[in-house]
């Protein structure tokens, strides 16, 4: 039996129906901006791009920040999941479990047209094996492109996910990654 999958799609903030994100120039393309501040979670530390700042928490959120200082997509966010069966499942189980067919199974419990783009289950998360899965998918009537880290670590899943517009995705996605890149535990 699979273990399930944990996504959270941060669903659509104030603004997140808009052609370009607060994060794209007069040319369309994302205006890179430095990681500025730290913010700590439990366990964890996470930098965020300047002009960005914290988006309201959503179900099992640690951490969650958007773009125009939190009110628009793109934005990023952290789950940790305890449980005891994360205590019991080595990381290499874990990602074995987790399919492009299972988490489509999965993610449309929550979601509609759930297409799976890339599955690696080589990542790294703060010095972890992760598996990153990229997807698009259609939330609240919005089709919006993200991706999900997952790892395991100290007994908890955690989870960090990603989302943006369809059409904003290809142009700030290696922004996205750089976030992602600045996560580390602090334990």
């Amino acid at each position: 039996m699979a273990l399930p999958v944990l996504i959270v799609s941060a669903g659509c903030l104030a603004s997140c129906s808009s052609k370009e994100g607060p994060s794209a120039g007069a040319d369309g393309q994302p205006a890179p901006g430095a990681l500025v501040s730290s913010r700590f979670g439990p366990g964890f530390a996470v930098s965020m791009p300047e002009g960005w700042g914290d988006a309201p928490l959503l179900g099992r959120m640690k951490w969650h920040v958007a773009s125009n200082n939190g009110t628009t997509n793109p934005d990023c966010f952290v789950v940790v999941t305890e449980d005891w069966s994360f205590e019991e499942t080595p990381i290499e189980d874990y990602i074995a479990t987790q399919t492009e067919e299972h988490f489509v199974e999965m993610a449309s419990t929550m979601m509609s047209d759930v297409v799976v783009v890339v599955r690696e289950e080589n990542f790294d998360l703060g010095g972890q094996r992760a598996v990153h899965i990229v997807y698009s998918a259609t939330v609240d009537g919005i089709p919006q492109a993200s991706f999900t880290t997952q790892t395991i670590r100290s007994g908890k899943l955690y989870n960090f996910g990603c989302n943006a517009m369809v059409n904003n995705f290809p142009l700030v996605y290696a922004d996205l990654l750089r976030i992602q890149e600045s996560f580390k535990f602090v334990d």
